[in-house]
């Protein structure tokens, strides 16, 4: 995580905390809705990202990014349920 202060004259407006807060919330709840859609893919045993072709017939996934959230990560493995062959590698 990383952060800025900007130091401003004392005439310039600035959000209350609570404007910053609710501004916030909507960036997070924005970053979300663009990260669910490669959540989703993952928890289905594919590519996070489109046009990205996994190897192997079973491949299990270990958190990724995503390319419609770049500023975001999926820190969860998929698919939730994997089956494997008797004898498989």
């Amino acid at each position: 995580m990383t952060g800025k202060i900007v130091v401003v004259p004392s005439s310039t407006s600035v959000a209350s905390p609570g404007d910053q807060y609710a501004s916030g919330q909507k960036q997070l709840a924005d970053l979300e809705g663009k990260a669910c859609i490669g959540v989703t893919a993952e928890r289905q045993g594919k590519a996070p990202i489109p046009g990205v072709t996994l190897p192997g017939e079973n491949p299990v996934l270990a958190g990724s990014g995503s390319q419609s959230a770049q500023e975001a990560e999926i820190t969860e493995f998929g698919p939730k349920k994997i089956r494997f062959p008797s004898g498989a590698r």
